[in-house]
C-alpha cells in the first residue's frame, strides 16, 4: 500500500531528461544512488520503506514515495501490479534497485514489468549462487578460485566437530552490511559467540579461517560475462572516510573469472583479502549496489550512468578509476558550514578526519541544520562547491539507525508537518 507521494518543488532542480525509479529498503544505498544519477542528469524517483527517510530532501530526489517493505520484498503480483501502475502514471523509463531486497524483487518479477524497462540483472539462479555466501565458496572452489577455506554449520553439534586453525570469522549465510559477522580467537570464544547470536539471529552459519593481511575490495559492471567497468579500492586506516583507488592486475583477473564462469550481468561489489604473502583471495560477492557506491563516483567511475547506458544497448568503453585517494567532501563542508567559512580550494583533494561524525558530537545538530539551510555561510559554501565543479552531498554512513537514523527521521517528520527548526530540535 501506497504511504506517502511528496514531489519537491525547494530543493530539486528540475531537468528535462530520462526518469529513473530507484527502489531502496536501505537508506545508504538509495541515497547514494539518487545522488548518482541526479548528478548525471536523470530526473530521479525514489521509492522506499521508511517515510521519513532523509534522502526525500535531497535536491537529487525529483518524486518520494514510500511503500510497505512486505511489497518492495516480495517481487509478487502486488508488487507487480503497484510498480506497473506508479511507471505508467509517472511515465518512468527505467527501474534500478539499490539493495538486495529489492534487487531479489525485481529478478524475480522483471518478466511481469512492462511499463518500464528494467536494468541489466543476473538470472535468479546467479544472483542467488553468489548472495549466498556457502554457495559461492563452493563455486570458487569448483572453478579452482582462491579463497579462504570455509566450513558451514548447522547447530552446536555441529560447531563441536570443527577442525580449524584459529583466528576465524563468523558470518550468516546470507546478510548485508556486515550484520552478525564477528571475529573469534579460540574455539571458546567461537562457542559463546555462536551460542549469542543464535539468540538473536538462528540459521545456519560459516565459520572461516581469518586471513591476517589487508582488504581490497572491486566494485565492477559486468556485461553478460565480461567486465566492462570497475574501480579497486582500500580504505584508509588512518583517515576516516577515505578510500584509496588503485589499479591491480591481479585482484581484476580474479574477478574478471569469477564474472566470466558465472556469465554475470550487472552491478556488483566483491570483497576481497591480501594475506600477508601477498596472495589474493576472494571472500564476498555482493550482486547489487554497495555502501561505498558515492566514492566510486568521486573517483571517476558513474556506476548507475553506466548500467543504464549498458542496459539500452551502450557500450561503457572500458571504464575504470584512476589512482588516486578520494575523500568524503561532506566533512569539508560540515567542518567550513559550522566555522561559518568558505574553502575555496580543491575539495576533492582536501583531507580531514571527519571531527564532526563520530557518534555523540554535534553530528545531528549540524546534519539537521543543513537539511533546514539554517547555517549560515553554507548557501555561499555550496556556491564554492559548484564553481570547483564539485557537489557535495550526504554520506551514507551519517544516515545510519545507529548513528542519528532516529534524530533526522524526527526531525524530517517534524518539518514535513509544518514545524519550525527549533520546535524540530527541541
Amino acid at each position: 500500500m501506497i504511504i506517502v507521494e511528496v514531489q519537491h518543488t525547494r530543493h530539486v532542480m528540475i531537468r528535462l531528461g530520462m526518469r529513473v525509479l530507484v527502489l531502496s529498503t536501505i537508506d545508504l544505498f538509495g541515497s547514494h544512488l539518487v545522488t548518482c544519477l541526479g548528478e548525471s542528469g536523470y530526473d530521479v524517483h525514489l521509492i522506499c520503506d521508511d517515510q521519513w527517510s532523509p534522502t526525500r530532501w535531497s535536491r537529487h530526489c525529483k518524486f518520494f514515495t514510500c511503500w510497505d517493505r512486505m511489497i518492495l520484498m516480495q517481487g509478487d503480483p502486488r508488487f507487480t501490479d503497484e510498480l506497473n501502475a506508479y511507471c505508467s502514471r509517472h511515465d518512468i523509463d527505467m527501474v534500478i534497485p539499490a539493495d538486495m531486497r529489492t534487487t531479489r524483487a525485481l529478478v524475480h518479477a522483471r518478466d511481469t514489468i512492462h511499463e518500464a524497462q528494467v536494468c541489466a540483472l543476473p538470472d535468479s539462479t546467479t544472483l542467488d549462487r553468489l548472495h549466498n555466501k556457502w554457495t559461492f565458496y563452493q563455486f570458487l572452489r569448483q572453478h579452482d578460485l582462491p579463497t579462504p577455506e570455509t566450513f558451514r554449520v548447522k547447530d552446536a553439534h555441529d560447531l563441536e566437530k570443527l577442525v580449524i586453525d584459529f583466528p576465524v570469522l563468523a558470518k550468516p549465510v546470507e546478510g548485508e552490511n556486515g550484520e552478525g559477522i564477528w571475529r573469534a580467537d579460540t574455539h571458546a570464544d567461537l562457542v559463546s559467540g555462536y551460542a549469542q547470536i543464535q539468540r538473536k539471529r538462528p540459521g545456519p552459519y560459516l565459520i572461516q579461517r581469518y586471513l591476517a593481511g589487508r582488504d581490497i575490495d572491486i566494485s565492477l559492471l559486468a556485461d553478460h560475462g565480461k567486465i566492462v567497468a570497475w574501480s579497486i579500492q582500500q580504505k584508509d586506516d588512518d583517515s576516516p572516510g577515505t578510500l584509496h583507488f588503485l589499479d591491480n592486475e591481479e585482484v581484476l583477473e580474479v574477478a574478471g573469472r569469477i564474472v566470466e564462469a558465472c556469465g554475470y550481468h550487472g552491478v556488483a561489489h566483491m570483497y576481497m583479502r591480501y594475506d600477508e604473502q601477498g596472495r589474493v583471495y576472494a571472500i564476498e560477492f555482493n550482486p547489487r549496489f554497495w555502501g561505498s557506491l558515492i566514492w566510486s563516483y568521486w573517483a571517476g567511475v558513474n556506476f548507475p550512468d553506466l548500467l543504464i547506458r549498458v542496459t539500452r544497448g551502450g557500450n561503457a568503453s572500458a571504464s575504470r578509476s584512476q589512482p588516486r585517494r578520494v575523500h568524503a567532501p561532506i566533512s569539508v563542508c560540515l567542518h567550513d558550514a559550522l566555522s561559518r567559512r568558505c574553502y575555496e580550494g580543491d575539495l576533492s583533494q582536501r583531507s580531514c578526519r571527519h571531527p564532526v561524525s563520530k557518534p555523540g558530537g554535534p553530528t545531528i545538530l549540524i546534519q539537521c541544520l543543513i537539511y533546514a539551510g539554517a547555517l549560515d555561510g553554507f548557501s555561499t559554501f555550496r556556491r564554492s562547491a559548484a564553481r570547483n565543479g564539485f557537489y557535495p552531498s550526504l554520506p551514507g554512513y551519517l544516515l545510519r539507525k545507529s548513528v542519528c537514523g532516529y534524530e533526522v527521521s524526527r526531525f524530517s517528520r517534524h518539518l514535513f508537518q509544518g514545524g519550525t527548526v527549533q520546535q524540530a530540535l527541541a
